[in-house]
């Protein structure tokens, strides 16, 4: 893989790499700063640091230091500027990283809980440097358990999980994702939407540079993020897009004016794929390929795949199929009894393979409920349960049909409600707060809170979680009632709080 990234800085120096904000980045440039962050910057690290914490801005430099970091074998997290504070703390304090490096100037980041950020981007922008040999990197390109980076991901109990993804398992996802046929050239070019503390970003720039393609990122500063994104697939012609189906749900007000006839990619990820939005998504993107991949960032970005052909496209209960496992990955269902099951049998989908990350970091307890030895194919195998209900038809096609638990993906990011209601309820100890979901008018997945209380307390609660909690883990609405439903086990109804706030 990186290999690949360097062919590409000796065959196209002067394509461009990157287009940020509208300002392109040639492959020239881009080694150039790379070479320059690491030689003045993280080789000067301690040897024993291994992750490196980065400010996740939407910067050449940013992208630059991701890959310096990776080339010379260390790992990064990615920290975001726009998340409150408290959980930036959270992630730095569980990572243990002792730097962060940042693209902007220290007055204009974010309190960094006296971790020193290093300042790099004037003297790297001015340096004329161009001495860039990359041999001194190749000892640090083999597929190890080395990690390549770490992410989190939200948690029941309030502290997120954290996913390391070594050298092996990205690997293993570039081959068996480039093993898919894609036909790309150094003259695609490639959307990224997302940001990059979410894992589907590393398939939106990863991939590009090991063809020489351009990479054309979203920024989140300002506007709308879907009309962002259509700016740039419809003004800049982009051939190959990874999106969450939220931002064509979002589009769907303008299908009739939309019309993308340079698109040959249109992949979905991160949440639940509806086929009556794809059936009509299909006329804006008339010579795409359109697929539904699917994947745990446990598993490495994504791990099946599924062409949505017109006309031949399996739903479940309107949810488009996620299709077969994809190269070296092994999949089966499990009952609650972890006893594996038939085809056309609901359950939960385990998945075992190169992709598949060996346990989340320094949590041996939530490894000892997320990961089982069963017996496959005559040995004994590690497999990562996903929490997804999931059925194989005779086909060898997976569906998927829900949660086990209580988990749920908005804006594709995949959110534990046990998280908003710790943090929510740090708020007033005294008040009962339970979160659950319903689907909007627009067709997107919301988040509601439910407090069990008689004040008046919706915008002090709000302003209060704001400053706690991300903006995708934020309301769209407060509720309040005096007393809430309860089953005949004595817990809390869900189903019922769920029917209520759908109303």
């Amino acid at each position: 893989m990186f290999d690949n990234i360097i062919k590409s800085f000796e065959k196209y120096p002067d394509k461009n790499a990157f287009c940020i904000k509208n300002q392109y980045f040639t492959y020239s440039q881009l080694e150039k700063y790379i070479v320059f962050i690491s030689e003045n910057i993280i080789k000067k690290l301690p040897v024993d640091e291994v992750f490196v914490g980065v400010l996740a801005v939407d910067d050449i430099l940013t992208y630059s230091t991701l890959l310096a970091i990776m080339f010379n074998g260390k790992a990064y997290v990615p920290i975001n500027p726009l998340f409150p504070s408290s959980r930036n703390a959270t992630v730095i304090k569980e990572s243990g990283i002792k730097t962060i490096i940042s693209a902007v100037e220290k007055e204009k980041t974010f309190d960094i809980c006296g971790i020193d950020t290093l300042i790099y981007y004037s003297s790297c922008i001015n340096n004329d440097n161009n001495n860039t040999n990359f041999s001194i990197f190749n000892k640090n390109f083999s597929t190890d358990e080395t990690p390549a980076y770490l992410l989190f991901t939200s948690g029941s109990t309030g502290v997120p999980k954290g996913v390391a993804v070594n050298r092996r398992n990205l690997f293993a996802f570039c081959d068996a994702f480039l093993d898919l046929d894609y036909n790309f050239t150094a003259d695609d070019r490639f959307l990224q939407m997302f940001d990059l503390t979410f894992d589907l970003s590393v398939v939106s720039y990863l991939i590009p540079l090991m063809f020489g393609a351009c990479v054309y990122t979203v920024g989140v500063s300002e506007g709308i993020k879907y009309m962002n994104v259509y700016k740039i697939l419809y003004e800049y012609e982009i051939t190959f897009a990874v999106m969450v189906p939220s931002i064509i749900t979002a589009l769907k007000p303008y299908f009739e004016d939309i019309k993308l006839e340079k698109l040959k990619y249109s992949l979905f990820c991160g949440e639940a794929l509806k086929l009556d939005i794809i059936n009509q998504w299909q006329k804006c993107v008339p010579y795409a390929l359109i697929q539904n991949i699917y994947g745990p960032t446990e598993g490495t970005v994504v791990c099946f795949n599924y062409n949505c052909i017109p006309g031949k496209i399996k739903s479940s209960n309107g949810i488009i199929s996620i299709g077969k496992p994809m190269k070296n990955i092994d999949a089966l269902i499990i009952n609650d009894d972890n006893k594996i099951i038939e085809v056309n049998e609901k359950g939960e989908l385990c998945i075992s393979g190169a992709q598949i990350i060996s346990g989340y970091f320094n949590n041996t307890d939530k490894n000892d409920k997320a990961f089982i030895t069963l017996n496959y194919q005559g040995s004994d195998r590690v497999f990562y349960k996903t929490g997804d209900i999931c059925f194989k038809d005779v086909e060898g096609d997976y569906m998927y049909c829900g949660r086990t638990d209580q988990q749920i993906k908005v804006q594709g990011y995949r959110i534990e409600p046990g998280e908003i209601e710790y943090y929510a309820g740090k708020f007033d100890s005294n008040i009962e707060i339970v979160a659950v979901i319903r689907t909007n008018e627009q067709d997107n997945t919301e988040i509601v809170i439910f407090a069990q209380t008689d004040k008046s307390i919706e915008k002090e609660l709000y302003s209060f979680m704001k400053s706690t909690l991300p903006s995708y883990m934020l309301p769209s609405e407060i509720k309040l009632l005096k007393s809430f439903p309860y089953n005949s086990n004595g817990k809390i109804n869900r189903k019922e709080l769920t029917r209520i706030a759908a109303i």
